[in-house]
C-alpha cells in the first residue's frame, strides 16, 4: 500500500510516495568491522536496512524480506564464538553469511 504525499515548495509541487509497510532487510551483527559498510550498500540500492546485535531476540515479522549475519571469519570456529539458532528463520527468508 503505497501513501501519496502533496507538497508544495518554492512554487514547485512535489510528491512523495512513502510504503505503508517498510520491507527491509535486517543484518545481524556479529562483530564485524564491515556491518556498517554492508548496511549503507544495501541503503544505496533503495533498500531499508536494520542492523542489530546478533543477541537480541529475533521476531521474524513479514516486513523483514531478508537476513545477512555480518561477522569476523576469524572467530567461526572458535570456541565460544557468539551462535544463534537459525531453525525458525531457514526457508522461510533469503538468509546470507
Amino acid at each position: 500500500m503505497l501513501l501519496k504525499i502533496s507538497n508544495k515548495i518554492g512554487g514547485k509541487s512535489t510528491v512523495c510516495y512513502l510504503c505503508a509497510m517498510q520491507e527491509k532487510i535486517l543484518i545481524l551483527d556479529f562483530g564485524s568491522q564491515y556491518t556498517q559498510l554492508i548496511a549503507r550498500r544495501v541503503r544505496e540500492l533503495n533498500v531499508y536496512s536494520e542492523v542489530r546485535p546478533w543477541g537480541k531476540p529475533l521476531e521474524l515479522t513479514e516486513d523483514i524480506k531478508g537476513i545477512i549475519l555480518s561477522g569476523s571469519a576469524a572467530s567461526v570456529n572458535n570456541q565460544g564464538s557468539p551462535r544463534i539458532d537459525l531453525s525458525e528463520i531457514r526457508g522461510k527468508v533469503p538468509l546470507l553469511g
